[in-house]
C-alpha cells in the first residue's frame, strides 16, 4: 500500500514524540533509538511519495538515497542511524542516553534537508 507524503510525516512526528517518552534505562534508550530511527525512515518516504515511489525494504531506500542528487547527502547519517538502531534491537550493547542524543542529532540532519524538500 502507498502511503502519502502527509502520512508519513505525521507518523514521522508521532514516532519523534514516541521516542521523547522513553525513560533514560537502557531499555528506554534502546526503544527511543529505534523510534528515531523510524521517524527518519518516515520523513524519508515522505519524500519519495511526492513522487509516487516507496520502498519496503531498508536496503532498498538506502540505495534510492544514494541515488537522488536531492537528498544523497543525508545518506551517511541515514545509515548512521539505520546501524545504531540495528544494534539497539539486536546487539547486547547497553546503549546510554549518550548514544540517543546521537541518534537525535543524525535525525536533525536528515530532517535539515529532507523537510525543506516537503
Amino acid at each position: 500500500m502507498l502511503f502519502t507524503k502527509d502520512e508519513h510525516e505525521q507518523k514521522a512526528i508521532e514516532n519523534e514524540k514516541f521516542a521523547q517518552t522513553l525513560p533514560s534505562s537502557v531499555s528506554g534508550v534502546e526503544w527511543a533509538i529505534t523510534a528515531t530511527f523510524y521517524a527518519a525512515v518516515h520523513y524519508v518516504q515522505a519524500y519519495f511519495a511526492k513522487s509516487g515511489r516507496s520502498f519496503s525494504s531498508h536496503g532498498a531506500r538506502a540505495a534510492a538515497i544514494l541515488k537522488d542528487g536531492a537528498i544523497s547527502s543525508i545518506y551517511n547519517d541515514y545509515q548512521d542511524l539505520y546501524n545504531i538502531s540495528r544494534d539497539a534491537r539486536y546487539e547486547v550493547m547497553n546503549l546510554q542516553p549518550g548514544h540517543l542524543t546521537f541518534a537525535q542529532n543524525k535525525l536533525q540532519d536528515v530532517k535539515k534537508i529532507i523537510c525543506k524538500l516537503l
